[in-house]
């Protein structure tokens, strides 16, 4: 079993770092200028990376490409309910059909005002800058036992909850309510997927059968890890 998830991982990277370098998304922007874009993130996100709200993402330290993408993501549906459609978005749609078993495009109404007009470089330096913080925050005294389902976290994002793989987030660190909320959802998502439409889903697919209680102790130990 952790062999098959070893594999898969190594596809779900390999197709990820394919679409990326497919729209430009390197991990090479201007940290300077993306901490000045950043004030605009502070509210909820923290002057520093690490937010102040359990339920939302602490962004420090975080993979440079993953918030490429993610960011690229919100931008595409943001400007998809407002009605408008970028060259680039264009171009994806084509290329997402290559890949369309792992292509999930991220969807978060509450950041629609804030990526809309963000343009490549802006996106680049915003990566640049909160990669480079430092996500150090007080943790646990003792870190509780690792979870049975955790097995399936780490085939993907590593045994300590940091991962190997500059597409796929680090979990280690992480708020216990965001990461609780985000297993809920893809739980939801899960549940409502065909089977063949679950191949589109890896995370979906892997938080399909996990039970209230499973949720809130895999939670408890990602967000209870040492980040770096």
């Amino acid at each position: 079993m952790k062999t098959f998830f070893k594999y898969l991982c190594v596809a779900l990277a390999v197709v990820l770092s394919a679409q990326a370098t497919a729209h430009g998304a390197t991990p090479s922007g201007n940290a300077a200028t993306g901490a000045r874009l950043a004030q605009q993130c502070a509210d909820c996100h923290g002057t520093d990376g690490i937010a102040p709200d359990d339920t939302m993402p602490n962004l420090a330290g975080q993979k440079a490409s993953y918030l490429i993408k993610q960011i690229t993501d919100m931008r595409s549906t943001a400007n998809k309910r407002a009605g408008l459609t970028l060259s680039q978005d264009i171009d994806k749609e084509i290329r997402s059909d290559r890949y369309k078993f792992t292509r999930v495009g991220r969807s978060n109404e509450i950041m629609d005002s804030v990526v809309i007009d963000l343009r490549d470089r802006d996106i680049a330096d915003l990566a640049a800058h909160y990669s480079r913080l430092s996500c150090a925050t007080t943790r646990a005294l003792t870190v509780p036992k690792s979870p049975t389902q955790a097995v399936r976290c780490k085939a993907c994002h590593g045994a300590n909850g940091v991962s190997r793989s500059s597409v796929i987030p680090n979990l280690a660190g992480q708020s216990e309510g965001y990461l609780m909320g985000r297993l809920q959802a893809y739980r939801e998502i899960g549940r409502e997927l065909s089977k063949k439409e679950r191949r589109r889903n890896i995370m979906a697919t892997q938080a399909r059968l996990l039970r209230d209680d499973d949720i809130t102790s895999l939670a408890r130990y990602f967000s209870s890890l040492a980040c770096n």
